[in-house]
């Protein structure tokens, strides 16, 4: 395994300058395949917890018993799959062995968030109302930010379109808001298909 060393703003730092941080992760790297296999987050000099992404034949109970009494809060257990270069996580967050979050997360090929959706514990169904999906501009790009976010969508409990906020700029005034009645004002701004943020469902229908 490699490691390396993160900042706050996930930038990489040596060792020994992680040593006087308050916050810092340590990434483990698998060199074979390139992939993070476990983050460690340390806040003032103590392990609060661990992200640690299973392979294909490893048991998830395991690996929650062997960390849970390391760490001072949650261990996050994370499965990935990769989908037309889209990666997608299902993490299940567990604090003192007890499940107590889970979370599906789909990544578009830049590595940027395009849905978050929420898994109720009980009936293990999506939540509609929390489910956020969002949308990039991707001719505007810096190094200390990224692409940048232009729009979020939110939902009802029925997996429809609740509000969509548009941020065509940095102004906050600029901001504009959008619902299904005036969705079309939306889509008539771009050329690119926009449905799959009409409702809360996880997968675009262009990703199969």
């Amino acid at each position: 395994m490699a490691i390396e060393y993160k900042n706050l703003e996930n930038k990489n730092i040596t060792q020994q300058q992680a040593q006087y941080l308050d916050y810092y992760t340590k990434n483990f790297i698998d060199q074979n395949t390139g992939f993070v296999k476990k983050i460690e987050v340390m806040e003032n000099r103590q392990l609060t917890s661990i992200s640690y992404y299973l392979d294909s034949g490893e048991n998830e109970n395991d690996i929650v018993q062997l960390y849970t009494d390391q760490v001072k809060d949650d261990v996050i257990t994370i499965v990935r799959q990769t989908i037309q270069n889209n990666n997608i996580e299902l993490r299940k967050q567990y604090n003192d062995k007890n499940l107590t979050f889970i979370t599906h997360i789909l990544y578009d090929n830049y590595n940027n968030i395009i849905c978050r959706q929420n898994y109720n514990l009980i009936t293990n169904q999506p939540i509609p109302e929390t489910t956020l999906k969002y949308y990039y501009d991707y001719s505007d790009y810096t190094e200390e930010w990224g692409y940048r976010e232009i729009f979020d969508s939110h939902y009802n409990s029925d997996g429809s379109l609740n509000i969509l906020i548009y941020m065509p700029t940095d102004n906050d005034q600029d901001n504009e808001s959008y619902g299904p009645i005036n969705f079309s004002l939306l889509q008539d701004q771009f050329s690119e298909d926009l449905s799959y943020y009409l409702t809360s469902e996880f997968m675009p229908g262009d990703i199969t």
